[in-house]
């Protein structure tokens, strides 16, 4: 929609991909050198409009989010007041529900005007016409040949029996990660804890309690494989929570008794929390639980977790690490980084505004990733799990 069906333009905005764009948003992609591939631009834009942090593409959040990228005018401006009132062009120009009716320029909308463009929703049906895509408006997934949601499997081994009975959430949390593997022992299949498609076929085929129903909510989108959640998902799905940031202000206070200078005390204690061990000890960089360079050679150097100093690839739960300089060099020469925190979202990417979570606020506040004088220390680098 954006670049007029153009493999040649920015997503963004329709600007040549032989450059950064020029029109809002400015200077995108930010990394790499021009020219750009159309799927290199695309990726940033979809990442700069928050689409990579939602995990949950069922059709009523697709709508969501492709008319709140265009706009609400037409439900909170002057298209809400036309007889009868004009559903989004952006969304519906090209089938049965959109007759006339468009914002023709930002803020000035014609009654009578008609869309020249193909919907967003219409090129997805054509999409799924052509059996390129799977549209599910039901609730009921009951394909043998594709894996269906986190939420489904759930409700499918309530179904076969299995006891204590699951929380339907959406998630591949701890439960439903042992329920898997007991499932896959007693059927004898390899006991991964995923879901993959000889696991979904035999939740399928197992006989079910008297009274089940297979209709439940369509939480995750669909895939190949069902996988547990990773360590930093957990991580933002337990600290992002203000009763559980509660509950690490309490722990650190419990067993390290300030909050100052505690930003790693309180990324350790929301790790261990929230399922994953951290130890309290020297490291050779100092301690892991209180020291940011211990606590970054640790997590990278005996846990595995991969590095990256791209900010614009930050993911809700990454644990972010910024400049040094305030504490000194650590035994290899390296300033030791400032500051730890969680990344939670962002507040303002286009000015690189962030979400995070960590001893200085009472729960969750923005902060500026960037460097900005008399302001707090720029972002270094992430670590992701």
């Amino acid at each position: 929609m954006e670049s007029s069906f153009k493999f040649t333009r920015h997503l963004h905005n329709g600007d040549p991909l032989t450059s950064r764009t020029v029109n809002a948003p400015p200077g995108r992609p930010q990394g790499g050198q021009p020219p750009f591939t159309w799927k290199e631009s695309a990726i940033d834009a979809l990442e700069y409009d928050g689409a990579t942090a939602i995990r949950s593409w069922d059709l009523p959040t697709v709508f969501w989010f492709l008319e709140g990228y265009n706009g609400w005018g037409y439900r909170t401006g002057l298209g809400r007041d036309t007889t009868p009132p004009c559903r989004s062009a952006y969304i519906y120009s090209g089938t049965n529900h959109y007759i006339k009716g468009k914002y023709v320029s930002d803020g000035v909308f014609d009654p009578n005007a008609v869309s020249a463009q193909v919907g967003c929703m219409a090129q997805l049906k054509e999409l799924e016409n052509r059996g390129l895509i799977r549209l599910s408006p039901s609730a009921i997934e009951d394909d043998p040949n594709q894996v269906g949601s986190v939420a489904s499997w759930q409700n499918i081994l309530n179904g076969c029996g299995y006891f204590p009975v699951l929380t339907i959430c959406g998630e591949m949390d701890e439960e439903t990660v042992s329920m898997t593997k007991k499932f896959q022992k007693d059927l004898g299949l390899e006991e991964t804890g995923k879901v993959d498609l000889i696991t979904w076929r035999a939740g399928l085929n197992h006989a079910k309690l008297p009274g089940w129903s297979n209709i439940t909510p369509i939480v995750v989108g669909h895939g190949a494989i069902i996988e547990p959640r990773t360590v930093t998902q957990k991580l933002y799905n337990f600290y992002s929570k203000p009763n559980n940031y509660d509950k690490v202000y309490a722990d650190v206070m419990r067993w390290y008794g300030t909050t100052t200078n505690a930003c790693v005390a309180f990324v350790t204690s929301a790790l261990r929390l929230s399922g994953y061990t951290i130890p309290k000890e020297d490291h050779g960089y100092g301690n892991i639980s209180l020291n940011t360079s211990a606590l970054s050679h640790y997590l990278q150097d005996e846990k595995g977790w991969e590095k990256s100093t791209n900010v614009n690839d930050l993911l809700p739960g990454d644990v972010v690490l910024t400049v040094g300089g305030q504490f000194g060099q650590d035994r290899d020469g390296v300033l030791i980084p400032n500051h730890v925190y969680m990344f939670a979202g962002w507040s303002d990417r286009a000015n690189h505004i962030a979400w995070v979570i960590d001893n200085q606020g009472k729960y969750r506040h923005t902060r500026h990733t960037n460097a900005i004088p008399g302001g707090k220390s720029a972002f270094a680098y992430f670590l992701r799990a």
